[in-house]
């Protein structure tokens, strides 16, 4: 599960949300799995709308920069503050327009047949795919100091998201597996620990 603050997670996460990307391609592919990750389509009385949502602010402002680059529009930001104890504030990115929304799960690969899809197009490339992979540790990894007790996961919600990224892991020639868990009552969700040589999760997203 992901760890912020001070912890080796949330150092790495930091140095991960500095890397510029090659090319617009490889922005194409850590938004798509970032929206795929920590995004929903919500319909309201004003129509279709994008959020993005997620407890480091520095990944949202980044996502916004990515969609006024694609879409030319300013999405809204809003922050929900948690009152539970020791709880983090959510930060909110929220694009407005049917038009908008499609238009840019379109130009991102996943958008198709009327309905979000799996892998988006274009991660033949290495960079790109290694973007895609960067963008859900960004939004659900964590990983602890190889120089301590190497481990490496991702927490994802949906199966088919699972068996995307271990396909992609294996392309990086890194061994990974899936563990099925519950968490609380209702909420069924899948974990990916990698247990690999030390360091070698570094290919993942230069």
């Amino acid at each position: 599960m992901s760890q912020q603050g001070g912890s080796f997670s949330a150092q790495t996460k930091e140095e991960l949300l500095h890397t510029v990307p090659a090319h617009d391609g490889c922005i194409r592919a850590e938004m798509a799995a970032v929206i795929q990750a920590c995004g929903s389509l919500v319909l309201t009385q004003r129509g279709l709308h994008l959020e993005l949502i997620s407890d480091h602010p520095a990944l949202v402002r980044r996502m916004f920069g990515y969609c006024k680059k694609m879409t030319g529009q300013s999405a809204q930001l809003l922050v929900r503050q948690n009152k539970r104890l020791n709880r983090r504030n959510s930060y909110i990115l929220r694009l407005i327009g049917r038009e908008t929304v499609l238009g840019l799960l379109s130009q991102l690969g996943i958008w198709e047949d009327g309905m979000v899809q799996g892998t988006p197009r274009g991660l033949e490339r290495t960079c790109c795919r290694r973007s895609y992979i960067r963008g859900l540790f960004l939004c659900c990894g964590s990983v602890t100091n190889p120089e301590k007790a190497y481990h490496l996961e991702w927490t994802l919600k949906e199966e088919s998201l699972c068996q995307d990224l271990l396909a992609l892991l294996e392309k990086e020639e890194i061994s990974a597996h899936a563990v099925e868990f519950l968490e609380g009552v209702k909420e069924k969700m899948l974990m990916w620990p990698i247990s690999k040589k030390a360091m070698a999760w570094r290919r993942c997203w230069r």
